[in-house]
């Protein structure tokens, strides 16, 4: 219902996000090939937007989508490259957590609850400490 409203008052910004959401629950729930439909909705709206907030966020959910796709070394590969386009601290820290989500390995690991800390440091977000909790988890 949201989406429908978003899309009624054309509120382009609010509509992407809430395709975004509404793909992630997809994919979790395991709907690939729905998900994957309204990724490439969200993502010629996000181009078009041109915001870097909802690009980022649809570049992590085309890896996510990717990856569930079996698409594991690519996936990485391409985490590799966006990391190569030296982003802001808190995408590092998304993409290298996405990383070791995939592969677990000291190098992500170590590289995602640094970036995290430091970040939860600055705003305590509670994504920040979710991931720290998760990572911390992931170590023991």
């Amino acid at each position: 219902r949201a989406i429908e409203v978003t899309r009624e008052i054309n509120n382009k910004l609010v509509l992407g996000n809430s395709l975004s959401e509404k793909s992630t629950v997809l994919l979790t729930t395991g709907n690939l090939e729905e998900s994957r439909k309204i990724y490439e909705e969200v993502l010629a709206l996000a181009t078009d937007l041109g915001n870097p907030d909802l690009l980022f966020d649809v570049q992590l959910l085309g890896l996510r989508i990717n990856q569930k796709a079996g698409n594991r070394e690519e996936t990485l590969r391409d985490i590799e490259k966006a990391l190569s386009k030296n982003p802001g601290n808190a995408e590092k820290a998304a993409l290298h957590f996405l990383a070791f989500e995939i592969e677990p390995n000291p190098k992500d690991h170590y590289q995602a609850i640094s970036l995290y800390r430091d970040l939860f440091d600055q705003t305590p977000k509670f994504i920040y400490k979710q991931r720290i909790a998760q990572l911390e988890e992931w170590r023991s």
